[in-house]
């Protein structure tokens, strides 16, 4: 019984220990749990004060930008109420400008109707002013032509010797007959050989008469023939039939441009000069007349191969030769520095070949509308020296006579260049002045330093 109860003395007394340590334990853990509680609730207390102050950062920049936004918003409606107002106002012009500009087509279209009316009518009315003229012009070539016949007739007949010897020695200007100038003078006035012996005069009587090559006999008889055969004629009725045929192409093609002419077209050119008097106008036509008969007679004695070969001076070109590369340029030389101080020109060409490149030196012919303004600008540019020391050289222009007139024959080309009626006899170019124009150097001085 002692031991049994000994034993549940000794179990309680274990029983209550261990309810104490049982207890003291779980108010550690217990206190543990408080702190921990303690400590996470402190943690959670700052982050959520940090999170506020966040959230109150935010909520501020999110009313800045609702404050930005709504600025935004009202600039963005006053732009847009702004462009509405300059599309509203620009549909208005561009409206106004469309009805301006169908008025303006519609009124020009009007115009250019009536003038393209006007434009016909007058084309009309210049066609047919322009074929009177043209056969006013054919009567007049021929009675023209018819006069010339009838004073030529009669003119040589009423020669004294001195008009005899005028004659041979000026008018034919023959270089084979030059030599026998002094001889017939005193043979012809001891004589009195007057133009009423002309035509009877044969070689022997020549022979007299002191020319004594047999050759130069043979060519005076021939003019002689010439003159008493009433040949001058001949040329200004071949004119004639060209002007005739020129009058016929022409009345196939269109009628001139109106306002290239204007007014000055519908008269011929004799009408748009001075009227003249009756006996200056006779006068003239006896002038042109005789001028017709001694260009005839000049070139009477040339073949035709020589004809074709013979170069005519053009008095309103002036030919340039030694012209650099860099001056090659036609503004330039219209201007006053250069070839426009002289007069006014109407075209300027160059020569611009490879070789002539090459060679630095440009051949150019420049076109004045005056002869006296070419003849002044070949005086001053003639031997003309640049800077650099290139040398220039100036000339008239050449031309020749159509291949088609050499042989008596229409020429088919409307834009041929040649000449289609017998030059001056003092504008035909010689051979040796050919050569004398060729010797003379120009062009950069490498060109003729190393030659003199």
């Amino acid at each position: 019984m002692t031991d049994r109860s000994s034993i549940a003395l000794g179990s309680s007394a274990y029983t209550m220990s261990a309810c104490d340590q049982y207890d003291k334990d779980g108010h550690q853990e217990l206190s543990k749990s408080y702190q921990y509680f303690v400590d996470q609730n402190m943690r959670l207390q700052q982050e959520n004060h940090r999170y506020g102050v966040v959230i109150s950062q935010l909520q501020s920049e999110l009313s800045q930008c609702y404050i930005q936004c709504s600025k935004q918003e009202s600039t963005i409606r006053s732009l847009q109420q702004q462009l509405i107002d300059q599309q509203c106002t620009f549909d208005r012009k561009f409206s106004e400008f469309l009805q301006c500009a169908n008025d303006y087509d519609q009124r020009k279209s009007k115009q250019i109707n009536h003038l393209h009316s006007n434009l016909q009518q007058l084309s009309s009315t210049l066609s047919s002013l322009q074929r009177k003229y043209d056969d006013l012009h054919c009567e007049h070539c021929k009675l023209q032509s018819l006069y010339a016949h009838l004073e030529h007739e009669n003119m040589y007949k009423s020669w004294k010797w001195h008009d005899v010897f005028k004659w041979i020695t000026s008018t034919l200007h023959d270089a084979r007959l030059a030599k026998y100038e002094q001889i017939l003078y005193d043979n012809l006035k001891s004589q009195d050989i007057t133009g009423c012996v002309l035509a009877s005069l044969n070689e022997d009587d020549l022979y007299d008469l002191g020319i004594d090559d047999y050759f130069d006999r043979e060519l005076l008889c021939q003019y002689i023939q010439q003159l008493v055969t009433v040949k001058p004629a001949a040329p200004a009725l071949a004119l004639f039939a060209a002007a005739d045929q020129d009058h016929m192409n022409r009345t196939e093609q269109p009628p001139p441009n109106i306002a290239a002419h204007h007014s000055t077209a519908l008269q011929p050119p004799q009408q748009q000069q001075t009227q003249q008097p009756p006996q200056q106008q006779q006068a003239n036509i006896n002038t042109a007349a005789g001028e017709i008969g001694s260009a005839l007679m000049h070139h009477k004695h040339f073949s035709v191969a020589q004809l074709k070969e013979i170069r005519i001076r053009q008095k309103n070109i002036v030919y340039v030769v030694g012209l650099p590369v860099s001056l090659c340029n036609a503004k330039l030389l219209k201007s006053s520095k250069w070839f426009g101080k002289y007069g006014t020109i109407s075209r300027i060409c160059f020569n611009t070949s490879p070789k002539c490149v090459k060679a630095n030196s440009i051949p150019t012919f420049v076109t004045y509308t005056n002869e006296e303004d070419a003849w002044q600008a070949i005086e001053k540019m003639n031997l003309y020296c640049l800077s650099d020391g290139t040398r220039l050289k100036t000339n008239y222009g050449r031309t020749k006579y159509c291949p088609a007139f050499c042989e008596s024959k229409q020429c088919r080309n409307a834009k041929c260049k040649y000449l289609h009626e017998w030059a001056d006899f003092d504008d035909i170019i010689t051979e040796q002045e050919i050569n004398d124009f060729n010797a003379i150097k120009a062009g950069p001085p490498s060109s003729f330093n190393k030659k003199q």
